[in-house]
């Protein structure tokens, strides 16, 4: 089993419904929503690797960084979340197909 091909309605009315919260509200309702889901061993590294970024950037010393190169960083450090998360859940999936396939 792979994941599931994601369809542009979903993503749009996902994007809505971040857009109308802050991105602290937003966060927090997933990782919440994640925990009474049964997956808070995902909550809990998602939160950790988010600290650590966000702790990467407050490193960096903003009077002598350029803008745009700022803004590099934080469109990178999301994207490697975003990219954590996506490789996290298709393991688990390839784990789950190996175990069935072993009758585990």
């Amino acid at each position: 089993m792979s994941l599931p091909q994601i369809q542009m309605e979903t993503i749009n009315a996902t994007m809505e419904k971040m857009m109308q919260v802050s991105p602290t509200d937003y966060i927090g309702e997933t990782l919440h929503g994640m925990v009474e889901d049964g997956n808070e061993e995902l909550a809990s590294c998602l939160a950790y690797v988010g600290k650590t970024l966000i702790s990467e950037m407050a490193e960096l010393d903003t009077n002598t960084i350029e803008p745009e190169r700022l803004c590099s960083f934080a469109a990178e450090f999301s994207l490697a979340y975003a990219s954590m998360v996506y490789r996290i859940m298709k393991s688990q999936l390839e784990a789950n197909e190996l175990s069935e396939a072993w009758g585990e």
